[in-house]
């Protein structure tokens, strides 16, 4: 079961944000409700304060007693002057109380019916010619409504104060509550904040770790290297060795447990590291800082790599990885980018020395890797420029001496550094991919120029891994046969035990069509791989090539060399194998490979690789004279071998 470091908050940091943020919107809300309300009762008390039916009844009664004040003065002098002004402001505010809505109940109906007969009985001609027996009449009628308008004006004013004090005191009430809100919005603002630099704090911590592994993750692993002060540091990049195939292979939740179960042997393996990290797919970093921190991550290195050497259970099964280290030391003057850039270096050499190790950088490295990337430009365009070439060596027969065949030799010849071995290229093609374009070019031209020659020689030519598993194989190898008009069957193709091991499945249908097409399959370099006798059976070969390196170190009949090289050479009887022995130098090595059985022989004791022209002239001088005895005339070679 795989454990995964979560990136995201606990769950009760969830709860607790949906209850603060809903707490803070429903004080929001209280708020806004609260403001509403006091401007609802700031309007009452302003409209309670202005003109209104107290003022009204007031004015009306003012104006009444004034009207009655001006008619006993007219009764007591005889002077009326005044009495129309009065009546007409009078008539006024009666007019205007009759206009109100509100004053609607008893006591006013019955005081506004008493206004209107006053004004009825009073008349228009009173105003313009009073005399004194109506004016009596009038303040008759006038006496019992003065009580009452001075009490109803009083009674307004009382009420208008009551809604005046009822809404200052709601409105007090409003404010108090505002003000609780405030204070309680205040409050969980500040829990808020606290909670959201809380989270901000979590998350960034969750920012810096890996989720499938629970290590630091890139970003983390900067920053811990950035820390490091006036100190050595060390840092080691682990890579896991064939993960893509794995993942292909079991899918990638098993490829998840792999890097889950590999973060655990990690750790155990660097207790004292300072940081451990996942980078990134399935590279690692480890970081290790003080004056011991070199020899710390050696010991640690090895250490990783012995605990891969148990195998992992996924999914039930046992699995077997393994990994490549590169390791960098330096003081914090070199610069994260750098340190880490030369972990790579180191890691990338590791890888090319057969991974399963690690390598510590050294300077030399990059000159390498310079090199190699110069190299690796450089070959996409070889073709084009005309740069690759191919020379032709010998393959004889051991009785006759006989040349039966030619292996085709790929050589690169740059234009700045000269000739650059294949050892060197063959790598870089297969890393970049242009070893399918270069090794279609190859069968291209061994077949152009094997259609030069007698058609009973055979032409070899090597093909990699990768164009094993790669389809348009078939097609380039019928292609090169039909344009250069040369059978099948006189071609071999070259595989190594390596390139079966890495490509088994793959492989096994490729070789089938290609036999079935008419072309032999030979197992070059055998005896220094890691396949099993197995594949004998397993795989359709015609042919096996006994490595050079058993013949280069024969010291007399019955060495251990010999024995292996007669070995191959029965069990090739047995099988019905053609045997071809590599890297024949010496008169005594042919004698061997005689004596063990083996038909074919290639080597400097009867060629060096030749050019298209000298392995024609070879074949003309063949034509007039058969090689038997040749094999005592001495070599000209001075090469260490028959092949690079």
């Amino acid at each position: 079961m795989i454990t995964r470091a979560s990136s995201e908050l606990p769950g009760r940091f969830k709860r607790l944000r949906v209850v603060l943020v809903t707490i803070t919107a429903a004080l929001a809300v209280s708020a806004v409700l609260c403001s509403l309300l006091a401007v609802q009762y700031q309007e009452r008390i302003m409209t309670a304060s202005r003109y209104n039916d107290a003022f009204d009844l007031s004015q009306t009664a003012v104006e009444l007693l004034r009207l009655q004040s001006a008619v006993q003065d007219f009764v007591i002098s005889g002077d009326g002057k005044a009495i129309a002004l009065r009546l007409d402001i009078f008539r006024s505010r009666v007019t205007t109380i009759e206009a109100r809505e509100d004053l609607k109940d008893a006591e006013r109906v019955a005081f506004l019916d008493g206004l209107r007969g006053l004004l009825a009985e009073i008349g228009d001609e009173f105003a313009r010619d009073p005399r004194p027996e109506a004016a009596l009449t009038i303040l008759r009628l006038m006496s019992p409504l003065v009580p009452p308008s001075v009490r109803m004006a009083a009674r307004a004013h009382s009420t208008g104060g009551d809604v005046v004090q009822d809404n200052q005191t709601h409105l007090k009430y409003i404010f108090a509550s505002l003000c609780s809100v405030i204070v309680a919005l205040v409050l969980f603002g500040a829990v808020l904040v606290t909670f959201v630099l809380n989270q901000n704090r979590l998350l960034d911590h969750f920012a810096r770790l890996d989720g499938l592994t629970g290590l630091l993750n890139r970003l983390g692993f900067n920053e811990k290297v950035s820390q490091v002060k006036d100190e050595m540091i060390a840092v080691i990049l682990v890579d896991v060795d064939h993960f893509k195939e794995l993942n292909d292979t079991m899918g990638h939740e098993a490829g998840d447990m792999v890097l889950a179960e590999l973060a655990v042997r990690l750790k155990a393996s660097a207790p004292d590291a300072t940081a451990i990290a996942r980078l990134g797919g399935d590279e690692f970093a480890l970081l290790y800082a003080g004056a011991d921190a070199q020899a710390r991550s050696c010991a640690t290195a090895e250490r990783i790599l012995a605990s891969l050497k148990e195998s992992m259970v996924v999914d039930g099964r046992d699995v077997m990885i393994g990994a490549t280290l590169g390791l960098c030391m330096g003081n914090d003057a070199l610069t994260r980018a750098v340190m880490l850039n030369n972990a790579d270096i180191a890691l990338y050499r590791a890888k090319a020395d057969g991974r399963g190790h690690f390598r510590v950088f050294t300077p030399s490295m990059r000159d390498e890797l310079l090199r190699r990337k110069k190299l690796m430009n450089a070959l996409r365009l070889a073709i084009v420029h005309d740069e690759l070439f191919l020379l032709f060596q010998p393959i004889v027969d051991t009785t006759t001496g006989k040349t039966r065949g030619f292996e085709a030799l790929l050589r690169w010849r740059h234009p700045e550094l000269g000739t650059i071995p294949p050892s060197e290229f063959i790598d870089l093609a297969e890393l970049s991919g242009q070893i399918v374009a270069i090794g279609a070019w190859v069968i291209d031209q061994a077949c152009r120029e094997a259609a030069s020659w007698p058609s009973d020689l055979f032409i070899s030519f090597n093909v990699s891994a990768r164009q094993l598993t790669d389809n348009a194989l078939i097609a380039c190898v019928a292609k090169a046969a039909a344009t250069h008009g040369i059978a099948c069957e006189r071609m071999v193709v070259e595989i190594t035990e390596s390139t079966l091991i890495d490509n088994d499945a793959a492989a096994l249908s490729v070789l089938h069509e290609l036999q079935a097409m008419g072309c032999s399959i030979a197992l070059d370099d055998f005896g220094t791989g890691y396949a099993s006798l197995s594949y004998l059976q397993r795989f359709p070969f015609d042919k096996l090539k006994i490595d050079q390196s058993f013949l280069r170190k024969l010291d007399g009949e019955n060495c251990d060399d010999a024995k292996i090289v007669r070995a191959i050479g029965e069990l090739g009887r047995q099988m019905a194998l053609t045997i071809v022995s590599e890297g024949v130098e010496t008169p005594e090595q042919l004698a061997l490979v005689r004596s063990a059985r083996c038909a074919l022989a290639q080597g400097y004791l009867f060629d060096r690789p030749l050019s298209p022209k000298a392995a024609r002239d070879r074949l003309r001088q063949e034509g007039a004279t058969v090689l038997g005895i040749a094999f005592e005339r001495p070599t000209t070679a001075t090469g260490p071998g028959s092949r690079a």
